[in-house]
Protein backbone atom coordinates (compact mmCIF):
# COMPACT_ATOMS: atom_id res chain seq x y z
CA UNK A 1 0.00 0.00 0.00
CA UNK A 2 3.00 2.14 1.32
CA UNK A 3 4.44 1.62 -2.33
CA UNK A 4 1.95 2.42 -4.61
CA UNK A 5 0.83 5.69 -2.56
CA UNK A 6 4.64 6.59 -3.20
CA UNK A 7 4.10 5.54 -6.60
CA UNK A 8 0.92 7.43 -7.23
CA UNK A 9 2.72 10.19 -5.29
CA UNK A 10 5.74 10.11 -8.05
CA UNK A 11 3.28 9.91 -10.86
CA UNK A 12 1.23 13.18 -9.55
CA UNK A 13 4.84 14.95 -9.40
CA UNK A 14 5.43 14.62 -12.42
CA UNK A 15 2.30 15.20 -14.24
CA UNK A 16 1.78 19.01 -11.55
CA UNK A 17 5.28 19.55 -12.75
CA UNK A 18 4.39 19.13 -16.67
CA UNK A 19 1.26 21.45 -16.52
CA UNK A 20 2.67 24.11 -14.87
CA UNK A 21 5.70 24.07 -16.89
CA UNK A 22 3.42 23.51 -19.99
CA UNK A 23 1.30 26.87 -19.52
CA UNK A 24 4.64 28.45 -18.92
CA UNK A 25 5.92 27.21 -21.79
CA UNK A 26 3.35 28.22 -24.41
CA UNK A 27 3.62 31.67 -23.27
CA UNK A 28 7.57 31.65 -23.90
CA UNK A 29 7.06 29.90 -26.98
CA UNK A 30 4.25 32.83 -28.14
CA UNK A 31 6.85 35.48 -27.23
CA UNK A 32 10.05 33.99 -29.03
CA UNK A 33 8.41 31.72 -31.40
CA UNK A 34 9.99 28.33 -30.29
CA UNK A 35 9.87 25.51 -32.70
CA UNK A 36 6.71 23.69 -31.41
CA UNK A 37 8.12 20.20 -31.24
CA UNK A 38 11.66 21.13 -29.66
CA UNK A 39 9.56 23.04 -27.35
CA UNK A 40 7.94 19.70 -25.92
CA UNK A 41 11.20 18.13 -25.77
CA UNK A 42 12.53 20.46 -23.53
CA UNK A 43 9.36 20.98 -21.49
CA UNK A 44 9.52 16.99 -20.69
CA UNK A 45 13.02 17.15 -19.76
CA UNK A 46 12.76 19.80 -17.62
CA UNK A 47 9.83 18.50 -15.97
CA UNK A 48 11.68 14.74 -15.37
CA UNK A 49 14.70 17.10 -13.90
CA UNK A 50 11.74 18.92 -11.62
CA UNK A 51 10.10 15.60 -10.46
CA UNK A 52 13.40 14.15 -9.86
CA UNK A 53 13.91 17.47 -7.80
CA UNK A 54 10.73 16.77 -5.99
CA UNK A 55 11.62 13.31 -4.86
CA UNK A 56 15.20 13.77 -3.73
CA UNK A 57 14.51 16.95 -1.21
CA UNK A 58 11.14 15.72 -0.09
CA UNK A 59 11.94 11.90 0.25
CA UNK A 60 15.70 11.26 0.18
CA UNK A 61 17.00 14.29 2.67
CA UNK A 62 18.00 13.92 6.14
CA UNK A 63 16.22 16.28 8.48
CA UNK A 64 17.19 17.89 11.62
CA UNK A 65 14.30 19.44 13.13
CA UNK A 66 14.52 23.41 10.84
CA UNK A 67 18.02 21.74 8.92
CA UNK A 68 17.80 19.36 6.09
CA UNK A 69 20.55 17.39 3.82
CA UNK A 70 20.49 16.06 0.85
CA UNK A 71 21.89 15.70 -2.65
CA UNK A 72 19.42 17.43 -4.20
CA UNK A 73 21.95 20.11 -5.28
CA UNK A 74 23.32 17.42 -7.80
CA UNK A 75 20.23 17.53 -9.84
CA UNK A 76 19.48 21.41 -9.31
CA UNK A 77 23.29 22.39 -10.94
CA UNK A 78 22.83 19.35 -13.28
CA UNK A 79 19.83 21.57 -14.49
CA UNK A 80 21.20 24.82 -14.22
CA UNK A 81 24.12 23.48 -16.65
CA UNK A 82 21.46 22.43 -19.25
CA UNK A 83 18.59 24.54 -19.30
CA UNK A 84 20.48 28.34 -18.02
CA UNK A 85 19.33 30.50 -15.75
CA UNK A 86 15.73 30.95 -16.19
CA UNK A 87 14.66 28.06 -17.41
CA UNK A 88 16.03 26.96 -14.04
CA UNK A 89 14.53 29.99 -12.25
CA UNK A 90 10.75 28.85 -13.34
CA UNK A 91 11.84 24.98 -12.36
CA UNK A 92 12.62 26.05 -9.12
CA UNK A 93 9.66 27.73 -8.40
CA UNK A 94 7.36 25.06 -9.79
CA UNK A 95 9.51 22.23 -7.79
CA UNK A 96 9.05 24.58 -4.32
CA UNK A 97 5.64 24.88 -5.32
CA UNK A 98 4.84 21.44 -5.95
CA UNK A 99 6.68 20.02 -3.46
CA UNK A 100 4.74 22.14 -0.55
CA UNK A 101 1.75 21.69 -1.87
CA UNK A 102 1.70 17.65 -1.97
CA UNK A 103 4.04 16.71 0.76
CA UNK A 104 4.91 20.02 2.72
CA UNK A 105 4.99 19.93 6.11
CA UNK A 106 4.47 23.17 7.42
CA UNK A 107 2.64 24.84 4.63
CA UNK A 108 3.71 27.37 2.25
CA UNK A 109 6.26 30.36 2.75
CA UNK A 110 6.73 32.43 -0.62
CA UNK A 111 10.48 32.92 0.74
CA UNK A 112 11.72 29.49 0.13
CA UNK A 113 9.56 29.95 -3.14
CA UNK A 114 12.05 32.72 -3.73
CA UNK A 115 15.67 31.02 -2.21
CA UNK A 116 14.87 28.02 -4.83
CA UNK A 117 14.52 30.87 -7.83
CA UNK A 118 18.29 32.35 -6.60
CA UNK A 119 19.70 29.11 -6.76
CA UNK A 120 18.49 28.05 -9.86
CA UNK A 121 19.66 31.28 -10.96
CA UNK A 122 23.12 31.34 -9.47
CA UNK A 123 23.76 27.64 -10.74
CA UNK A 124 22.24 28.58 -14.42
CA UNK A 125 24.47 31.78 -14.85
CA UNK A 126 27.54 29.74 -14.30
CA UNK A 127 27.27 26.59 -15.04
CA UNK A 128 25.84 26.93 -18.43
CA UNK A 129 28.99 27.28 -20.31
CA UNK A 130 29.84 25.25 -23.36
CA UNK A 131 33.47 25.27 -21.59
CA UNK A 132 32.90 24.63 -18.13
CA UNK A 133 35.76 25.37 -16.00
CA UNK A 134 36.02 23.78 -12.17
CA UNK A 135 36.45 27.70 -11.06
CA UNK A 136 32.81 28.47 -12.57
CA UNK A 137 31.81 25.18 -10.10
CA UNK A 138 33.30 26.67 -7.15
CA UNK A 139 31.89 30.37 -7.22
CA UNK A 140 28.79 29.00 -8.12
CA UNK A 141 28.69 26.35 -5.10
CA UNK A 142 30.02 29.26 -2.66
CA UNK A 143 27.60 31.75 -3.72
CA UNK A 144 24.63 29.22 -3.84
CA UNK A 145 25.72 27.92 0.24
CA UNK A 146 26.42 31.30 0.99
CA UNK A 147 23.32 33.31 -0.03
CA UNK A 148 20.18 31.79 -0.58
CA UNK A 149 21.09 29.19 1.72
CA UNK A 150 23.15 30.55 4.81
CA UNK A 151 21.75 34.03 4.12
CA UNK A 152 18.26 33.72 2.70
CA UNK A 153 16.74 30.71 4.57
CA UNK A 154 18.02 31.50 8.30
CA UNK A 155 16.69 34.43 7.79
CA UNK A 156 12.85 33.04 6.69
CA UNK A 157 13.37 30.25 9.76
CA UNK A 158 14.29 32.88 11.64
CA UNK A 159 10.59 34.48 10.60
CA UNK A 160 8.41 31.37 10.66
CA UNK A 161 10.37 30.60 14.43
CA UNK A 162 10.44 34.19 15.75
CA UNK A 163 13.66 33.38 16.90
CA UNK A 164 16.63 35.83 16.71
CA UNK A 165 18.44 35.97 12.86
CA UNK A 166 21.77 35.88 14.95
CA UNK A 167 20.90 32.66 16.64
CA UNK A 168 19.62 30.88 13.55
CA UNK A 169 22.60 31.69 11.62
CA UNK A 170 24.84 30.36 14.29
CA UNK A 171 23.35 27.12 14.51
CA UNK A 172 23.07 26.79 11.13
CA UNK A 173 26.68 26.99 10.26
CA UNK A 174 27.69 23.42 10.83
CA UNK A 175 26.10 22.10 8.50
CA UNK A 176 26.07 24.95 6.03
CA UNK A 177 30.05 24.47 5.82
CA UNK A 178 29.55 20.82 5.98
CA UNK A 179 27.33 21.18 2.75
CA UNK A 180 29.74 23.55 1.01
CA UNK A 181 32.59 20.53 1.35
CA UNK A 182 30.28 17.91 -0.06
CA UNK A 183 29.52 20.52 -2.87
CA UNK A 184 33.17 21.67 -3.42
CA UNK A 185 33.68 17.51 -3.87
CA UNK A 186 30.76 16.34 -5.82
CA UNK A 187 30.09 18.86 -8.24
CA UNK A 188 33.79 19.20 -9.72
CA UNK A 189 34.18 15.45 -9.95
CA UNK A 190 30.83 14.47 -11.15
CA UNK A 191 29.35 17.78 -13.77
CA UNK A 192 32.39 17.19 -15.66
CA UNK A 193 31.51 13.59 -16.61
CA UNK A 194 28.00 13.64 -16.72
CA UNK A 195 27.33 16.86 -18.58
CA UNK A 196 29.05 15.84 -21.98
CA UNK A 197 26.81 13.14 -22.07
CA UNK A 198 23.51 14.59 -21.17
CA UNK A 199 24.44 17.30 -23.92
CA UNK A 200 24.56 14.96 -26.18
CA UNK A 201 21.48 13.64 -25.79
CA UNK A 202 20.12 16.69 -25.83
CA UNK A 203 21.68 17.44 -29.35
CA UNK A 204 20.62 13.79 -30.13
CA UNK A 205 16.76 14.99 -29.40
CA UNK A 206 17.06 17.99 -31.60
CA UNK A 207 17.54 20.44 -28.45
CA UNK A 208 19.17 23.63 -28.63
CA UNK A 209 21.50 24.31 -25.63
Amino acid sequence: MGCCLWTKRNHDTIAASATILLKVDCMHRRRIKLNTKQSTKRLVMLALFVALEIISSRFLAIEFIDKKFSFTFIITATMGALFGPWFSVLAGVVSDIIGNGLFGKFGFFPGFTLTAAVTGFIYGYFLHKEDLKIKDIVIASVLVTLVPNALMNTLWVSIMTKNPFIVQFISRVPLQVMNLVIKLIVLPLLLPRILPTLKGEMKRLGLDI
